[in-house]
């Protein structure tokens, strides 16, 4: 192929420009195929502008499902009576409970919930704790940690959310603590 060479135009000040026209000053250039083509493209880029703004909108409802997803109350204190109240591991963690819920809004959703015992000189099968209203749906029992030596207790929660500890009867003197986390699903 053969090289063209090309001549520029320079302006007064030696600076190259090019030059603009009007298609009516072209001689042969078909312009009835050009209108035919730029309003072509005037009508994409209307598409184009109206499919964006129907993306932003479904990416904006998505976000707002996104942040509706999960749900989490935090760490939340309950009340101890009866007991020392973290006093059985000074440096562990805390008498709490904590709801963390998973699922879109107004659809089939389930929440994991939590009780964090920390508690020391437990007295047997004697209320030691309330929990909020609401927060056990059916009674709940575990096993925590007890001190070395000594056969685990239960504790149980009722439905009306108080906290009471069964000790086998070697340990029914009142001098124990417990210390453990439960975590069960809510459906």
């Amino acid at each position: 192929m053969a090289e063209i060479n090309h001549r520029f135009l320079k302006d007064n000040d030696g600076e190259e420009f090019y030059p603009i026209t009007h298609v009516d000053a072209v001689q042969g250039f078909d312009q009835t195929g050009t209108d035919t083509a730029l309003t072509d493209i005037n009508d994409k880029i209307n598409q184009l502008q109206t499919t964006i703004g129907t993306m932003q909108k479904q990416m904006d409802g998505m976000a707002l499902d996104v942040i509706s997803l999960a749900g989490d109350t935090g760490w939340v204190d309950y009340t101890v009576g009866n007991a020392e109240k973290n006093g059985a591991i000074s440096a562990g963690y805390k008498c709490m409970i904590r709801e963390v819920s998973v699922g879109f809004a107004g659809a089939k959703n389930f929440k994991l919930r939590t009780i964090r015992v920390n508690i020391s000189k437990v007295p047997h099968n004697t209320p030691i704790a309330q929990l909020p209203t609401g927060f056990i749906d059916q009674t709940v029992r575990f096993s925590p940690a007890v001190s070395s030596g000594h056969t685990p207790p239960i504790v149980s929660v009722a439905t009306s959310g108080e906290m009471k500890v069964y000790f086998p009867t070697e340990d029914r003197d009142g001098a124990q603590w417990v210390y453990g986390q439960y975590t069960w699903i809510v459906d």
